[in-house]
C-alpha cells in the first residue's frame, strides 16, 4: 500500500508541473496576466484531477486490461 502512495504522491507531482506550465502557457499567450489571483487555484485544479485520474489507473479502475506473454 505504500508504494502505491509512493507512486502517487510523484505523479501528483508531475502533475503540479504541467499545472505550472499550463500557467505559463496562458500567460504567455495572453490569456492570464502576471499578477491574477487564481494562478494558484489553477495549478491546484490540475493536480487534483490528474491524481484523480492517476490514482483511478494505479487502482485498476477504467484502463484495458494488460496482456502478458504471447498473444
Amino acid at each position: 500500500m505504500l508504494h502505491f502512495y509512493l507512486k502517487l504522491s510523484l505523479w501528483t507531482l508531475l502533475w503540479c508541473g504541467v499545472g505550472v506550465a499550463l500557467i505559463f502557457a496562458l500567460m504567455s499567450i495572453g490569456v492570464v496576466s502576471g499578477d491574477s489571483s487564481y494562478k494558484g487555484a489553477v495549478v491546484f485544479v490540475v493536480a487534483l484531477f490528474g491524481a484523480l485520474m492517476t490514482a483511478s489507473r494505479l487502482r485498476g479502475g477504467t484502463a484495458p486490461p494488460r496482456r502478458h506473454g504471447p498473444v
